[in-house]
């Protein structure tokens, strides 16, 4: 039955709202083409009206002033509200998407009387595959499965009868290696990097001692480098680091200028 009805005697509640989010773009748009839109849908327990599809569309209403709004008014519950929630915009609507569709289908899952449901009926009610609703359902159990032993899990067809669903047994933990607690030192870490640099021989000429200098410096520089490059692992000030990397690349420069 389709009737308008205040709008503020709707009842606007976001448990039965299964968006994950709301757009103010189509709200916007909306608004600007109001009359051209199809009814709310609500049902009515006897005392209040449940908004059940149409969240976007009262929020447009809102934001032109009406101050009543067409409405298909079906007599129910506010479960019965949750429940055409859960499908709504299967077919109509801004599209869902993935994150909507996982919404509806765990406010089922959550539900002690739906949530027994077998995995073809949920995925009727919200407009989703089997898979979908299987996967879901497999993810919740290994998030809450905290027993040893498993126990027959009985699920109701859309027909009223019961079955016995399978059950998959969950894999055994993996042995966890026993690492010994690392020790953090409070000393600072100390590169050696000089440690693979032979020192000048002393009977060599000025010349080449020039020489053997000039290569030891670079090889030093590049050292220095590759050593505060590691010292971003120990959590070392990043303004220290690049004014480090600065430094030893300038008198890698500097070196370079040097006469052969």
């Amino acid at each position: 039955m389709k009737s308008n009805v205040d709008i503020n005697a709707i009842q606007i509640d976001y448990d039965i709202q299964l968006r994950e989010s709301t757009n103010t773009d189509l709200i916007n748009e909306y608004a600007e083409k109001f009359d051209e839109l199809p009814p709310l849908k609500v049902f009515y327990d006897g005392s209040k009206f449940w908004l059940a599809d149409g969240f976007h569309r009262i929020a447009a209403a809102k934001k032109i002033e009406r101050k009543k709004v067409l409405c298909e008014v079906e007599d129910g519950t506010k479960r019965d509200a949750i429940l055409y929630a859960c499908g709504a915009n299967a077919n109509h609507g801004l599209r869902r998407t993935n994150a909507d569709k996982r919404r509806a289908v765990e406010r089922l899952l959550r539900d002690e009387e739906w949530s027994q449901w077998s995995d073809r009926r949920i995925a009727e009610a919200t407009g989703v595959s089997n898979q979908f609703v299987s996967n879901l359902r497999k993810e919740r159990r290994d998030q809450v499965s905290t027993v040893d032993t498993l126990e027959p899990v009985v699920r109701k067809g859309r027909d009223g009868k019961e079955y016995q669903a399978p059950v998959s047994k969950p894999k055994e933990p993996e042995p966890v290696e026993t690492v010994e607690p690392v020790v953090e030192s409070t000393e600072p870490e100390v590169y050696d990097v000089w440690e693979e640099v032979d020192p000048p021989e002393p009977k060599e000429s000025k010349v080449d001692q020039f020489r053997k200098l000039r290569s030891l410096v670079k090889q030093h520089a590049n050292q220095m480098i590759r050593a505060v490059d590691d010292m971003q692992a120990i959590r070392c000030n990043p303004g220290t680091h690049k004014k480090l990397l600065a430094l030893f690349a300038q008198i890698h420069s500097l070196v370079d200028g040097w006469p052969e």
